[in-house]
């Protein structure tokens, strides 16, 4: 089973480094968010696996909330907003 880490940002956001991955992994698009140097837990750190097969629709969504400086607690909302709505 290989992994990509396709496209990988940081943000500064009022003095938080953001991290925003675009990973690639069994046919499938990821993504994971944290605040880096925050401990690991709900509100800091975020990984959605599989929100989907298409290349364009996963690079479209991954730009957007790099624009936007998504924060990780609001990742897996924006996900489920943005694919299955």
């Amino acid at each position: 089973m290989n992994t990509y880490r396709l496209k990988s940002y940081k943000v500064n956001v009022n003095d938080i480094q953001i991290v925003y991955s675009l990973i690639f992994q069994n046919s499938l698009y990821s993504c994971e968010c944290y605040k880096e140097g925050y401990i690991r837990d709900d509100n800091n750190y975020s990984l959605v696996h599989n929100i989907t097969e298409d290349e364009g629709e996963a690079q479209e969504f991954f730009d957007t909330i790099v624009k936007r400086c998504v924060y990780p607690v609001h990742i897996e909302d924006i996900v489920q907003d943005y694919f299955y709505y």
